[in-house]
């Protein structure tokens, strides 16, 4: 998964697969001539090696943020925003969160009052064992769905889209591009010509459910990174996350795994 771009002088060819490469691709120059390459395209069918349909996708402040990422946050936050009201067949919809914290400091809570509806959860709101909680208003993506929309939208613009697979940069010669930008993700690490070593893959597995009735947005978070989530997004399917492992890169996913969630999902749901 590879974003490329090429420029003549007038000319951009960008070679994009991951979401962070289309969102670059939407906002490069009109004038630019775009192609997106990739082993997986949006509108594929579900793949567990296509990480990006598989994602949580949710807007969530990041507590321990420095002012220039906070402001990174809100600027995310404002567009999605923006397209969930403009474009609701984008996948993006609007939701209220529930955030419960079992550590950390409210006063730290960077984004209380800049975000809607934002307030601190009473005492008595809170669950057993929780520190302090906040209910705010947020955004939860439906991700084959968005990806489909973001590449219609791209599309529309003029972009490119064209399935490939390399085994290094080096592969991609004679494309006829100037510049060249490497977005391949964790993929980076098996790149020939890169083998990026700064790179830690964090294998997570999920689950999806339906409950009728259920239409909010709930995580819990705990130390040591702990967090138990659950989303309710637009195509009716409940995002049930999730056991982390640092450094893995299995695609497999394991029955023990599974109980374990599908048990957080059935307390919270």
């Amino acid at each position: 998964m590879i974003y490329y771009f090429a420029m003549t002088e007038d000319t951009l060819m960008n070679f994009i697969i991951r979401i962070t490469g289309m969102g670059i691709a939407s906002q490069l120059p009109k004038n630019t001539e775009i192609t997106i390459l990739g082993d997986f395209l949006p509108g594929d069918a579900m793949d567990q090696r296509y990480v990006s349909q598989w994602a949580g996708a949710i807007w969530l402040g990041v507590h321990d943020s420095t002012p220039w990422e906070q402001g990174m946050q809100l600027n995310s936050f404002s567009e999605l925003w923006r397209i969930a009201e403009r474009h609701p067949e984008s996948g993006i919809r609007q939701i209220e969160m529930t955030e419960i914290m079992d550590i950390g400091d409210p006063a730290k809570v960077w984004y209380q009052g800049k975000v809607p509806g934002f307030r601190f959860l009473s005492p008595s709101e809170l669950p057993k064992g929780a520190k302090f909680g906040m209910a705010f208003q947020t955004l939860v993506i439906t991700p084959p769905t968005f990806l489909s929309w973001f590449r219609q939208h791209l599309e529309k613009q003029g972009v490119r889209f064209q399935r490939t697979y390399v085994k290094s940069l080096r592969d991609l010669r004679g494309m006829g591009h100037d510049v060249l930008i490497n977005a391949t993700g964790f993929g980076a690490m098996k790149l020939l010509d890169v083998e990026e070593k700064r790179i830690t893959p964090v294998r997570q597995q999920n689950i999806r459910l339906r409950k009728d009735g259920y239409n909010r947005c709930y995580i819990r978070r705990g130390p040591d990174g702990y967090y138990s989530t659950a989303f309710a997004r637009g195509d009716g399917t409940i995002y049930m996350g999730g056991i982390k492992s640092l450094g893995d890169t299995d695609f497999a996913s394991y029955e023990d795994q599974r109980k374990e969630v599908g048990l957080a999902s059935y307390i919270m749901v």
